[in-house]
């Protein structure tokens, strides 16, 4: 009986040690000590910091090249990007002293942010909780930890039609990862240039979504898509007048609806009741449909405008006459879709009439009716025959 309860004993005792160990598979930090004091940093600059910190995830990096990498990368990501990226996250605020202290972190890495008083920047920083560390941590966000923003920026530029450049556009700037959109800055406008710069942000694509044109402009594209791919990138933007405008078309086979490529077109606008071609530098203005049938026209005050083919693509009949449009503050919302009828192939070999067969016995010409003119003809030899067979009959008589 003794020998059976120490070995309920001991299994009992496995158990508790698996379900603290095994199962829940975190290893805490005693006490963790973030210190923001450091060389050339008074206590009253680092004093009632506010530090958010979130869970990057549960692999330990250990490598400080790692460290700032990752810290460069979440550079632009907003705060409210990161929290919705990565749910597990710690706010606390540095003493008079400019020092925190938190209890029971997990094991893993954490990015933090300190919150800006306008006297000294502290950059973020990347630090992790492994076994190594579960008595207490310090961190102090300096030396290598300490990490700058990186060196690529952006510069957008915002210009009118005729290339002016417009101040008072307001822009928010999205990040695109695996086709998802997150927020990274709101709210920024054109200074007087008609630049927004971004400095030390992170490679990859974005978006930058015009919400507000100019007084006296309308917006023409409000989403435009960007790379960053290191160093300098440069964004240009344009804007309509407010009585400016555009319109594009799509160019179809009207039977299968598939684009059609390389028709040529000119525009005349109506002025008075007759058609003006219209002009870019003094030349007509010419639009050819791309491959997948799409051409546009740009900037052209508001009216009433044709678009006449002067050049069908092969195989297809051409436009009988011009095709009317408007460009007025709508006209971008909808595209005009402008049909070919292809040209009609020849016949098949069932539909051609097929020739009778070949008799191999030919038939014998008909004989000639004879004409009246030809009767006489007849008698004449028939009269000449008999005289001649009378004639021989006498000389032998004679004889």
């Amino acid at each position: 009986m003794l020998k059976l309860n120490n070995k309920i004993f001991k299994l009992l005792l496995g158990c508790v040690i698996f379900s603290m160990v095994i199962i829940s598979g975190a290893v805490y930090a005693k006490s963790l000590t973030i210190d923001l004091t450091g060389k050339d940093r008074k206590a009253n600059d680092v004093a009632n910091r506010e530090i958010v910190i979130w869970k990057i995830g549960d692999k330990i990096i250990t490598s400080d090249k790692d460290k700032e990498d990752l810290a460069k990368n979440l550079y632009s990501w907003s705060d409210a990007a990161l929290s919705k990226e990565y749910k597990d996250k710690t706010t606390v605020t540095t003493n008079d002293k400019g020092v925190a202290s938190l209890d029971g972190f997990k094991s893993g890495t954490y990015y933090a942010r300190v919150s800006d008083n306008g006297k000294v920047e502290i950059f973020p920083f990347v630090f992790t909780v492994d076994e190594a560390n579960k008595n207490d941590v310090t961190i102090m966000p300096k030396g290598r930890h300490e990490v700058p923003p990186p060196d690529n920026h952006v510069e957008l530029f915002k210009v009118s039609a005729d290339d002016v450049p417009l101040a008072g556009a307001v822009f928010n700037l999205y990040k695109v990862v695996n086709g998802e959109e997150t927020l990274v800055m709101s709210n920024l406008i054109t200074d007087s240039n008609g630049k927004i710069s971004i400095k030390g942000i992170e490679l990859g694509e974005y978006i930058f979504e015009e919400v507000q044109a100019p007084e006296g402009y309308r917006i023409k594209n409000v989403r435009t898509r960007f790379v960053v791919n290191g160093g300098t990138t440069k964004v240009v933007v344009v804007n309509y007048k407010d009585s400016d405008g555009g319109k594009r078309f799509k160019k179809i086979d009207s039977d299968s609806k598939k684009p059609i490529e390389g028709v040529r077109f000119i525009v005349t606008r109506n002025v008075n009741g007759y058609d003006e071609r219209v002009k870019i530098n003094g030349k007509d203005l010419v639009l050819i449909s791309d491959k997948d049938g799409y051409f546009a026209v740009d900037n052209l005050p508001f009216g009433t405008y044709s678009l006449w083919e002067v050049k069908p693509a092969g195989g297809y009949e051409p436009l009988g006459g011009a095709e009317s449009f408007v460009i007025d503050g709508n006209s971008l919302e909808l595209d005009k879709v402008v049909e070919n009828k292809p040209v009609p192939p020849p016949p098949d070999d069932e539909e051609k009439p097929k020739k009778p067969p070949k008799d191999k016995d030919k038939p014998k010409k008909p004989r000639r009716i004879p004409k009246t003119g030809d009767i006489s003809l007849i008698l004449m030899s028939i009269f000449g025959v008999i005289c001649s067979i009378w004639g021989g009959v006498l000389v032998k008589e004679n004889k």
